[in-house]
């Protein structure tokens, strides 16, 4: 007698549930809305801004508009969680967000590692127009953090192999 082994009942209902739930076939998201990120930047509470920056990292380059509002925000932000996630952020965004190599290149500067290495690794996905950057980031990749000296050491090594294609 030939044993059919796949799942029945319950089982089977929570796997399908679960593969559902991994394929996204519950629905797609809806993309969101640049300006009501941009507004939740400038005027929400402080668990609305992070939701407002990981909204938009999950836009990408697509979410270039906001990039003069990230710009404002990160040189008024004074705590390093929320000027490492604004770094995070413009990261995402690549070449879009280069205006803020000025803004993320200060970030080198912070005393607090995460803020340093969410700018480093920022800084490498902007492309060419980080290059301004590179001699800050190469002073980075002697940083007592070993997470950080190994982003700026990859970060430099990136951004002196695009100068030399240029």
């Amino acid at each position: 007698m030939k044993r059919d082994h796949r799942p029945t009942g319950l089982a089977r209902r929570m796997l399908l549930a679960g593969s559902m739930l991994l394929a996204g076939c519950g629905g797609a998201e809806p993309r969101p809305d640049v300006q009501e990120q941009i507004a939740l930047l400038q005027a929400g509470s402080e668990d609305e801004r992070y939701e407002a920056l990981a909204s938009l990292q999950t836009l990408g380059p697509d979410g270039g508009e906001a990039v003069g509002d990230l710009r404002t925000l990160l040189k008024a932000a004074k705590d390093d969680d929320l000027a490492a996630e604004i770094a995070k952020t413009l990261g995402t965004m690549g070449p879009a967000a280069a205006a803020a190599v000025p803004e993320l290149t200060a970030l080198l500067g912070r005393k607090a590692m995460w803020p340093r290495y969410a700018a480093v690794e920022a800084l490498g996905r902007l492309g060419p127009a980080a290059a301004p950057a590179l001699p800050a980031i190469l002073k980075l990749t002697k940083d007592p953090d070993r997470d950080v000296a190994a982003a700026a050491q990859e970060t430099a090594r990136r951004l002196s192999r695009k100068r030399k294609t240029k």
